[in-house]
């Protein structure tokens, strides 16, 4: 399946923007639109739509129309029909208008979807004392409520009789509750009633009811602060001064009530929130396994699987893990797991949402067949990238994904935990625990210069030993005259060999230079070629290149001709040169036969000479090179000392930097986590590697580098 359906999934609660402050034309504040008909069921129908159609352009989704003292006929119920077929909720409510303080005061009632007109009104007429006088004039206007007993009281009965939402609208202006009563009163007011909101209040406005102290800041940090429209012509539906986004999951009254009891996390003005963060969309499996054709949309912000056992809430995670090709933090597999979730040949897909700068994001979709490799997908560019799924996540680094049973495994493994915390500060642990493996690779490469440099050192005195044993026995051949001959015969013999290999020599440089040649003319003949295919408006200049190119290659053809001359010129050169070689040293060579016959009476042997002189022109190199050794090491110890120091920074920054996050995480949740990071704490780990390392084996770490620089944290 395609992203598309994968976002087409329910998403649960989701930001949607209300406005629960609505007039319509039932009441004499809402000025009709001009040439408006009110008197034909059309002309209201038309004047409806144009209603819905500010809603909708305003992008309201979720609302509540307030006339004065009740419902009004037949405007709610026509609003309404014709917003639902949009997919805009309409619920009912009443802006009640109290004959209250010095100014009056009005407060918002909105009830439940399933309350009707005639019920509402009659439950508002109830608060009234004189029910013969009605509250709602034909003319569109109304007159205020004179309550029965307090006003307090009159709302109370009026949330138990009909379960409805209380909230004081404009309270600063007309007939609000900071321009009605006093501070002292409002505060009062505010704390016996309890009302769900309280429409746009400047600041300075709440400070006077603290100042009383009568509603402490707590509670006033709990109640919601809404903006809405309050229109009074369709031009105004839907334009509150700053739009209210409430997050729901429903909408309908009981979704509202627990949404503004939460506005911490379920309240935004002028703009939802767009999450920072790396998000997983959307989850899809197909297959025979017992998962296959689930597809899960994701909710930004919180998820919870609710089942009993063996449903799937555990296969989900893995599956999950899976498809991210993520290690478990458990030393067992989940593959049965994640086999019997899939089935053979079954397939997970993930969409991917990677947050960028801004309000810019990336998505990508991931698919893994089971028992293959990840596969990643840039939906910008519909092409594949070739980069494991959790690089897809960038600095922030992937999700954490912990089984039942991991959450034990962690709790008592050091080592887990310390995974775990490098996992949720993201790329920035990282980049430091790559520094300080780098570090360790370092000084791993140093300690075997040193080691090799001092096994070299440690021949040092054998090679000048057997030195001066082949000086000893070249001193023997010395004193019987001979030396001098016979180190003439090794010089006549290496130089032979030299004008010998001359010819190879040259042989190969003809084969070089002829096989150069013949390449160099092919690749220019397909320039050539490829010049003179030329098409376009500017062929001529191809065709001049094309000449350029033919007339190199016409003086790089005379060059081979020259210089194959030139070669078998310095051929036959060489050949007459080693005749007079031969010649010039038969003589020679006839004289140190002789004396190897002479030596040989003696028990000396001529080409053991030979033997021993070109071990000492071996030897005596190799020799005076270690005596520089013993300076190198030096050199190298004090390139270790730096790069130990190095390693030791690196290792103690990486250790600042989760002491930080550790303690950002604790203060976070209020101290309900308490997190020790202790510098090199993991003696035990260290221990266990070290002991590896000892043994040689290379399952615990004897041919791991990681392993072998054990670091302690």
């Amino acid at each position: 399946m395609g992203a598309e359906e994968i976002l087409r999934e329910p998403v649960g609660a989701e930001w949607v923007r209300v406005d629960l402050h609505l007039h319509t034309p039932g009441v004499s504040s809402f000025r009709f639109p001009g040439g408006a008909d009110v008197e034909s069921e059309k002309g209201r129908r038309d004047i409806a739509s144009r209603y819905v159609d500010a809603l909708a352009a305003a992008r309201v989704a979720f609302g509540a129309i307030t006339d004065y003292n009740g419902i009004r006929d037949p405007w709610f119920g026509l609003i309404r029909d014709l917003a639902g077929a949009r997919g805009i909720r309409l619920l009912p409510g009443a802006e009640l208008s109290f004959q209250e303080g010095e100014h009056g005061l009005h407060v918002l009632a909105i009830f439940p979807e399933s309350a009707d007109a005639d019920s509402i009104n009659r439950a508002v007429d109830s608060l009234d004392r004189d029910p013969g006088d009605s509250l709602r004039r034909r003319d569109r206007s109304h007159r205020d409520i004179r309550a029965i007993g307090s006003l307090v009281e009159a709302l109370r009965r009026l949330r138990e009789q009909t379960g409805c939402l209380l909230i004081f609208p404009h309270p600063t202006n007309e007939k609000g509750l900071l321009k009605t009563f006093r501070p002292k009163g409002a505060a009062t007011l505010l704390a016996e009633l309890d009302p769900d909101a309280l429409e746009a209040c400047p600041e300075a406005g709440l400070e006077r009811l603290l100042d009383t102290g009568i509603v402490r800041r707590e509670r006033l940090g709990r109640l919601a602060l809404i903006e809405c429209s309050d229109p009074k012509s369709i031009e105004q539906v839907g334009h509150a001064r700053q739009p209210t986004y409430l997050k729901l999951s429903v909408c309908d009254l009981a979704a509202l009530r627990l949404a503004l009891r939460d506005p911490e996390t379920r309240l935004a003005i002028g703009a939802p929130p767009r999450p920072a963060h790396n998000r997983i969309l959307g989850f899809e499996v197909e297959g025979t396994g017992f998962l296959g054709g689930l597809r899960l949309r994701w909710n930004d912000e919180l998820n919870v699987l609710i089942g009993g056992r063996g449903v799937g809430k555990s296969a989900i995670l893995e599956t999950l893990r899976y498809a991210l090709a993520m290690a478990p933090y458990a030393e067992e597999s989940y593959d049965d797991l994640v086999r019997h979730a899939l089935g053979s040949g079954g397939k997970v897909t993930l969409l991917l949402e990677r947050a960028l700068n801004g309000d810019r994001a990336r998505r990508y979709r991931v698919e893994r067949v089971l028992g293959e490799s990840p596969r990643v997908v840039d939906l910008e560019a519909a092409a594949a990238v070739q980069v494991p799924p959790v690089d897809v996540f960038g600095p922030a680094g992937a999700p954490t994904i912990f089984g039942q049973r991991e959450i034990y495994f962690v709790a008592m493994s050091e080592q887990y935990r310390l995974r775990l915390l490098d996992d949720l500060i993201g790329e920035e642990a990282r980049a430091r625990e790559r520094s300080v493996r780098e570090a360790v690779e370092r000084l791993q490469a140093s300690a075997r210069a040193i080691l090799e440099h001092q096994k070299r050192l440690g021949r040092r005195e054998e090679y000048r030993q057997k030195l001066q044993n082949i000086e000893h026995e070249i001193d023997t051949y010395e004193k019987h005259g001979v030396a001098q001959k016979l180190r003439e015969a090794t010089a006549l013999k290496t130089d032979g060999q030299h004008l010998a290999r001359t010819a190879a020599g040259l042989e190969e440089v003809r084969a070089g230079w002829g096989e150069a040649a013949r390449g160099a003319g092919e690749r220019l003949e397909r320039i050539i070629r490829d010049l003179r295919r030329g098409q376009s408006s500017q062929k001529t200049i191809l065709d001049e290149a094309a000449r350029h190119i033919e007339s190199l290659r016409d003086d790089l053809a005379g060059l081979a001709a020259r210089a194959t001359e030139l070669l078998e010129r310095a051929e036959a050169a060489l050949a007459a040169l080693r005749e007079r070689w031969a010649a010039a040293v038969s003589p020679l060579e006839e004289e140190l036969n002789l004396v190897k016959r002479a030596l040989r009476t003696e028990a000396l042997d001529p080409d053991r000479l030979l033997q021993l002189t070109e071990e000492k022109t071996a030897l005596a190199p190799l020799v005076e090179e270690l005596g520089r050794v013993e300076s190198e090491i030096e050199t190298l110890r004090s390139q270790r000392a730096r790069l130990l120091s190095d390693y030791r920074d690196r290792r103690y920054e990486a250790q600042v930097l989760r002491r930080e996050r550790a303690a950002a995480v604790r203060d976070r949740l209020g101290g309900r986590l308490q997190l020790l990071v202790e510098f090199k704490g993991q003696k035990e780990e260290a221990y266990r590697r070290l002991t590896g390392l000892l043994r040689g084996s290379s399952r615990h770490g004897g041919s791991d580098p990681e392993a072998r620089g054990a670091r302690g944290r």
